[in-house]
């Protein structure tokens, strides 16, 4: 497989920055928000990163191991712990219990529900993989079908609360088998870059524009049902434009490749529910009057210090976690040349 190139590196924090102006729209302004037609509709379009990550883990595959799975999971307690002790030395609120909870923060900190979901698709990836490699094109199909009416149809139109809002791991399966298929070519591949841009603008350009007018009536009730949550039709149609988009691209960039690789920890610094009880209120005393305009200098200055703090810190979590590597890998030794001379006696 063919390494990636640095236009889905660029995706990765365009994303990223999408998701920024979301929460600070939603997390910061959100009565102002809700009762807007202008900034409602805004949030459509930035709403379809979520779909976008995945599909660029399906796209290229999830390659598990025990060593990546430890290294990922002291970067998330890391920033969790770091997170931790900084918000609460700045609200003068430091307890030694919820201190003791940081280092669970799959558990504890209920805004990473991302991470949560993600760990599962990482986890059983060598299954989902084995089963992309050994089946036939038309029964893959048949298989995204039958993910499609699980996660799209049943999730929105039955009850159950384990399917609705698509921020759970068959809607996950969905769209790392759609972003295999378009790998594959198995879905979309006629269509150019002019008329994937075509396509995305003026999907998006319809969508807004009917949010903006029918705010309140049934049409847009319609459209938050079929377009908004993370397995809705029209919002997995939007994200997969976009990500077109970028597949059609050919970029090299070192610095934007330096960049991406900070991309995950801006999402584990400011969702994490300690850090946004400092932030909020900080970004919420800032309103000037335009939302948009303040919200992109914003978003831009939380992502470039995330990034910095990234820089600095990814020394840190990798030593932990080339630590533990080396702890486990020495007691899997041990315990088995115990196991081999109790064999042996």
């Amino acid at each position: 497989m063919k390494n990636r190139n640095a236009s889905f590196e660029l995706l990765r924090i365009i994303c990223m920055f999408m998701i920024v102006v979301y929460h600070i729209f939603i997390k910061a302004y959100h009565p102002i928000v809700e009762n807007s037609a202008g900034y409602g509709m805004m949030m459509f379009p930035l709403h379809i990163s979520v779909v976008c990550f995945v599909l660029i883990s399906g796209y290229f595959g999830i390659k598990f191991s025990f060593k990546k799975l430890i290294l990922l999971l002291s970067q998330i307690i890391f920033y969790n712990v770091l997170c931790y002790v900084v918000s609460s030395l700045c609200l003068d609120s430091f307890t030694f219990k919820e201190f003791v909870k940081s280092f669970l923060p799959l558990t504890y900190n209920q805004d990473l529900w991302f991470i949560r979901t993600y760990i599962i698709l990482f986890l059983l990836a060598p299954i989902i993989n084995k089963y992309i490699e050994f089946t036939p094109p038309h029964q893959y199909k048949v298989m995204c079908i039958i993910l499609a009416f699980i996660s799209v149809y049943l999730g929105i139109k039955s009850e159950d609360a384990s399917l609705n809002g698509g921020k759970n791991i068959v809607n996950f399966f969905f769209i790392y088998f759609l972003g295999h298929g378009i790998r594959m070519k198995y879905f979309f591949s006629t269509l150019t870059l002019k008329s994937w841009i075509m396509i995305y603008l003026g999907f998006n350009i319809l969508e807004c524009t009917i949010i903006y007018l029918s705010l309140g009536h049934r049409l847009a009730v319609w459209l938050y049902t079929y377009g908004w949550t993370y397995n809705s039709p029209l919002l997995i149609i939007n994200a997969i434009s976009f990500f077109m988009i970028f597949s059609k691209l050919r970029i090299e960039s070192h610095f934007i490749s330096s960049v991406a690789r900070s991309v995950f920890p801006v999402y584990l610094i400011h969702s994490n529910l300690n850090v946004q009880n400092v932030l909020w209120p900080i970004v919420k005393s800032m309103y000037c009057g335009n939302l948009l305009i303040a919200n992109i200098i914003v978003a831009s200055f939380i992502m470039l210090m995330c990034i910095l703090i990234d820089k600095l810190m990814t020394p840190c979590y990798h030593k932990i976690g080339k630590c533990l590597i080396n702890n486990i890998i020495l007691c899997k030794s041990i315990y088995e040349k115990k196991y081999i001379s109790n064999q042996c006696s």
